[in-house]
């Protein structure tokens, strides 16, 4: 069966443009044209924007596209492999973040030792990043848009923190998944506001973690539908 862009355009409920723009991605099978120039589409193509609209939802377009060009070469395998380094990886997000919400109810009740703010101590980046379970490259960015402040070591160009400011990376850190949860998306000037409002108290702390899980729960079922998806695409060709 063939279609015209504007037919999948409405059974999927999206503009044509944005099927030209998975089709310059070149995530679809290559198109025909007719001698008049105009695409025409099959149920092949159908397929493919199918699992495209519906892994979206749980996956990065980048990632998506990646995963169906790794397809299209013949390369199954590797593209189930990265399906399952994706959800290791989610996993692993998890297990950072539940230990995020540990700090900082510790650090609210002043139960960790490491945790324990000497205002007047410097910490290095790796220091930091170790005690708070928060990346290197996230404190960086952080600190190279204004959101944290960083001092330099004198005679290096290496950053360095306060003590106190672990409290303020594990609030940030937790805020952005959070919001996650309440907009289905942030901006660091909604992080900045957010963060300015933001009483650190135990109520107001688990109720971070609370929208950090429900967020988390909420993008592993949409991999999993991704995931449905991709293999339907398979089996049907």
């Amino acid at each position: 069966m063939e279609y015209r862009p504007i037919d999948i355009a409405r059974k999927l409920n999206i503009s044509t443009s944005t099927l030209r723009v998975y089709e310059d991605m070149e995530i679809i099978p290559p198109v025909k044209r007719t001698d008049s120039g105009y695409r025409v589409f099959t149920q092949v193509h159908l397929d493919y924007f199918t699992c495209i609209r519906t892994m979206i939802k749980g996956y990065s377009l980048a990632f998506t596209g990646d995963l169906l060009k790794e397809y299209m070469k013949g390369n199954k395998d590797k593209a189930l492999w990265m399906i399952t380094k994706s959800q290791a990886d989610l996993y692993n997000e998890k297990i950072r973040l539940e230990r995020v919400g540990i700090n900082l109810l510790e650090n609210l009740n002043d139960k960790s030792k490491n945790l324990k703010e000497d205002k007047n101590k410097l910490m290095t980046i790796n220091e930091i990043s170790k005690i708070t379970d928060v990346k290197i490259t996230t404190i960086r960015h952080w600190a190279n848009i204004g959101l944290i402040e960083s001092a330099r070591g004198e005679g290096s160009n290496y950053r360095l923190f306060k003590e106190d400011q672990i409290k303020e990376i594990l609030i940030i850190h937790a805020l952005k998944y959070s919001l996650k949860m309440k907009y289905n998306y942030y901006n660091m000037e909604i992080l900045k506001k957010e963060l300015n409002n933001f009483k650190y108290n135990e109520s107001n702390t688990r109720d971070l973690i609370e929208n950090i899980n429900l967020y988390l729960d909420k993008v592993n079922l949409e991999t999993i539908k991704s995931i449905s998806a991709f293999y339907e695409l398979i089996i049907k060709e």
